[in-house]
């Protein structure tokens, strides 16, 4: 392009107008006409691959937000009627319907991004043809295309970055759930599985007993407070060391007997409710505390549990550590959600 005595052939335009409006531009183009020329359309090809990985990555993402769109309408609750669904299955349809959503606004933006990349390369592929205008000492100079477009490189290392961040959290998540459903299986038809709708039928005094029997099995020393409204309270000395007191509160036999079926829980535990195991448990002890229940506990009661760090163990976690014999882990606090 720009020795003129070099063996190139010269593109071949069909069109005579085209071919002879070409001609008369390269023959009035001196060397510095031919380098500028060289440099934008280098340019204009560099930009075109950072608009064809944004359209790589747009792909990708519509790919992933598809599975992850099957993922969630596969595992979703039935439109009528109770829940079947078991700890895994919801956990699966939570997993899917937290990763589409994730996916779905990294999708918007993605194509966003990869449309500014087409309109800023077609703005610059314009003056292809167009010979440059000599600007005058001390005007401002125009960012040139490869400047404008660094911005949307560096935001394409970005978003490639959080992609990889909500695929790696969705991996870990599906990691659990498939050990959970190992210990599902596991408990099938075990002995020392304690049922669900066994738990409903216990007393409160048989319900605490019950707790204090899953603490010894995982390992936890246990004793009884001595306070005479402590009968639901049970204080457990982790290995390491770790204290915790648990408050055990079963809630009355949610079956419905019109219907013949478990609707779950007649009533969440309230705010109050924690409250009173809080302090009542403040009194014996300054470990953390557990409140363990067949039921669900409300919003409100999740928020304040929260506030002063109570941990929450509701019926989908009960079902995992008695029903399924999969141990209580705790090195970390239950999940406030577990109810």
């Amino acid at each position: 392009m720009i020795d003129r005595n070099a063996g190139v052939v010269p593109t071949h335009y069909s069109d005579p107008g085209l071919r002879k409006a070409v001609g008369e531009l390269i023959g009035r183009a001196d060397r510095d006409d031919l380098l500028r020329a060289l440099i934008l359309v280098s340019e204009c090809r560099m930009a075109q691959d950072i608009g064809n990985a944004w359209a790589a990555h747009v792909a990708m993402l519509e790919r992933e937000a598809a599975e992850a769109e099957r993922r969630a309408d596969g595992t979703k609750p039935p439109g009528y009627g109770p829940d079947p669904r078991n700890p895994v299955d919801k956990g699966a349809h939570r997993a899917g319907t937290r990763l589409k959503e994730g996916l779905a606004r990294e999708l918007c933006e993605a194509r966003e991004a990869h449309q500014e990349c087409v309109s800023t390369l077609d703005d610059n592929t314009y003056t292809l043809g167009h010979l440059p205008v000599a600007q005058a000492p001390g005007d401002l100079q125009e960012p040139d295309l490869l400047d404008a477009m660094a911005a949307l490189r560096d935001q394409l290392r970005t978003a490639q970055q959080r992609f990889t961040e909500i695929m790696n959290r969705d991996r870990v998540t599906l990691h659990d759930l498939a050990l959970q459903e190992e210990y599902r299986r596991s408990s099938i038809g075990a002995e020392e599985s304690v049922h669900l709708r066994d738990i409903d039928r216990m007393d409160p005094g048989t319900f605490a007993h019950l707790v204090e029997l899953l603490l010894q099995r995982d390992g936890c020393q246990t004793q009884r407070p001595a306070a005479t409204q402590a009968g639901q309270m049970i204080a457990a000395t982790a290995d390491g060391g770790r204290r915790l007191t648990f408050f055990a509160r079963r809630v009355d036999d949610p079956r419905d007997s019109s219907m013949g079926w478990t609707t779950g829980p007649a009533s969440d535990i309230s705010t109050t409710d924690i409250h009173r195991m809080h302090r009542l448990a403040a009194q014996c002890t300054d470990d953390s505390l557990i409140v363990v229940t067949n039921g669900g506990f409300s919003r409100p009661a999740r928020r304040y549990a929260a506030q002063h760090r109570i941990g929450l163990l509701g019926r989908d976690a009960l079902l995992r550590w008695a029903q399924w014999q999969e141990p209580f882990e705790f090195a970390d606090q239950p999940d406030q959600n577990a109810a």
